[in-house]
């Protein structure tokens, strides 16, 4: 002990009017995912002083479902995943980004040709484009019904807030459809069935990735509609993903979480996130970003584990399947006609104005009509559409989408048997030898369902599923906060906390939920989101490392 004679001189003591400063708090929050979601709440948390974000990500990349692959050698970028922006509408967060960092090409869905998809399973034959009497068929079969469901739907709505007829699924609805005018589905010819079936499967596969009949009746399209025109990234969509992670200091890749465990206030609060291999990490808060396809496959234990309403809700929620397989050619054998000898006849049939050269000469997108029963069996590994990438990336490139049950049977198949099998399906509508000519260069598949970090594509609302089940999903648990596209929720929950728009199913709905969680993380730790700390020069993107 130390005696009297050993303190300090006066001169060398502090000053004791003066009460010593204690060091500001600096809070630690995890986020787990690098997607839009992920990045969007750390870039929010990053910006906020007193806050230290650390991102998991399980990839041994950045972007999640926005994938952006090098086709060929020294080729350009293909989006193998989310591939879209809805254009200027200042709601979207994207368009800021886009302006700024990201070279756009506007899509024209309006230039298209419709094809006859014909012939057996495992041989599609000779295709024909579709006549300009099936077309306009289509179009007023499609008219006629949306009209006259959309009043049906309208009535369910009322009775939906009253918890009935949830279990209605799309088609069934559909099929119900009568007027004087409209006798019914069960009363067309089969040719009308098909073309209009079509016509609701270019919605559904297109934006849902999911059946017609697996869809809620009420809820389907419940999302926000923006209206504008679409774009693509002439770089791909990784390059907004790179701009987002530039302003988070620590992103950590191959990191696979296996469990989180959240403690009770009593043993002072927090979490500690288990990642394989490594140990565990502790935070003051966590953001989950997991899809919903990993929160359904239960590979990420939570402890406690999530409450039943949650539990449900993942179940109630559906998740689609969509793949592409990208072709690059030395030649392009598609901007023209159909098959060489019907060259005339597929500029007549495919535009509402024969005038038009666009939807002619540059084709956006090649829809292929099932007309033979064996091409609508998902063996057939039909592709309702093919998208022409040439207008975006400059390149003879083109993207072939499969859906559903198409898409999951794709997955067991090699990428040279996909070639092979897509090649046919070209052959058939611009003749063999022509795609043969133009010689592929390199082929690129993505396989969502295969993929352990995202089990399946995008989020859907089945039968008897509601919004509420997104809000739910959305709801924190503590200091465990939830986003990503599944809990981005829309206009028809009352009394819903939380003012973010409902865009599910969309990477600008996952930033949205993203920044929503970060918003309610700070909330929740006492953090003044004015408070900005102080900003360093951002790295260069292009040469940015990840830790792992």
């Amino acid at each position: 002990m130390r005696g009297l004679s050993e303190i300090p001189p006066a001169e060398s003591s502090p000053n004791l009017t003066t009460v010593p400063t204690a060091p500001a708090r600096v809070y630690k929050i995890i986020v787990i995912g690098a997607g839009a979601a992920g990045l969007a709440a750390a870039k929010s948390l990053s910006a906020i002083d007193g806050v230290t974000v650390t991102v998991l990500e399980g990839r041994d990349r950045i972007g999640g479902r926005i994938d952006s692959r090098e086709i060929g050698e020294g080729g350009p970028k293909v989006d193998m995943g989310a591939a879209w922006v809805n254009g200027n509408n200042p709601s979207n967060p994207l368009t800021p980004s886009t302006v700024i960092f990201g070279s756009l090409a506007e899509t024209d869905w309006d230039a298209a040709k419709y094809f006859e998809a014909v012939g057996t399973v495992n041989n599609p034959t000779p295709s024909s484009p579709l006549s300009g009497d099936d077309l306009k068929r289509m179009k007023e079969l499609h008219r006629v019904t949306w009209a006259l469901f959309k009043r049906r739907q309208s009535a369910a709505l009322l009775r939906a807030r009253k918890g009935k007829g949830l279990d209605d699924t799309l088609w069934n609805t559909v099929c119900s459809l009568k007027s004087k005018k409209f006798k019914g589905y069960k009363s067309l010819c089969e040719r009308d069935k098909t073309l209009m079936r079509f016509a609701w499967e270019q919605i559904t596969d297109m934006e849902y990735a999911a059946t017609p009949e697996s869809l809620s009746m009420i809820f389907w399209d419940c999302d926000n509609d923006q209206h504008d025109d679409m774009f693509m990234f002439r770089d791909g969509f990784k390059t907004i993903a790179e701009q987002w992670a530039a302003d988070v200091d620590d992103i950590r890749l191959d990191c696979k979480v296996e469990s989180i465990d959240v403690y009770p206030n009593t043993s002072g609060g927090g979490v500690s996130v288990k990642i394989r291999g490594s140990t565990p990490l502790f935070a003051d808060a966590c953001i989950v970003t997991l899809p919903l396809g990993v929160l359904k496959a239960g590979t990420m234990e939570f402890q406690p584990p999530l409450p039943l309403e949650k539990l449900n809700a993942i179940s109630r929620l559906g998740v689609g399947l969509m793949n592409k397989v990208v072709l690059h050619f030395e030649g392009c054998f598609w901007e023209g006609g159909g098959r060489g000898e019907e060259k005339n006849t597929a500029k007549e049939c495919n535009s509402e104005d024969s005038d038009s050269e666009e939807s002619e000469e540059d084709p956006h997108v090649l829809y292929r009509v099932p007309m033979d029963n064996a091409r609508k069996l998902p063996e057939a590994l039909e592709t309702p559409f093919i998208v022409n990438l040439k207008p975006v990336t400059g390149e003879n490139i083109l993207a072939a989408y499969l859906t559903t049950a198409s898409a999951a049977l794709l997955e067991e198949k090699s990428n040279e048997e996909i070639q092979v099998h897509i090649l046919k399906i070209l052959g058939s509508m611009y003749g063999e030898e022509t795609v043969k000519a133009a010689n592929v260069t390199d082929c690129e598949v993505s396989r969502w369902a295969s993929d352990e970090f995202a089990c399946g594509s995008y989020s859907y609302m089945p039968a008897n599923a509601s919004p509420r089940d997104r809000a739910v999903l959305s709801k924190a648990e503590g200091p465990l906060f939830f986003a990503g596209e599944h809990t981005s929720h829309g206009p028809f929950i009352r009394n819903s906390n939380t003012n973010e728009g409902g865009y599910p199913s969309t990477v600008y709905g996952a930033y949205l939920s993203g920044e929503r969680a970060a918003s309610e993380a700070a909330k929740l730790l006492g953090l003044d989101i004015g408070k900005k700390r102080p900003q360093s020069e951002a790295p260069n993107v292009k040469d940015r490392k990840y830790s792992s």
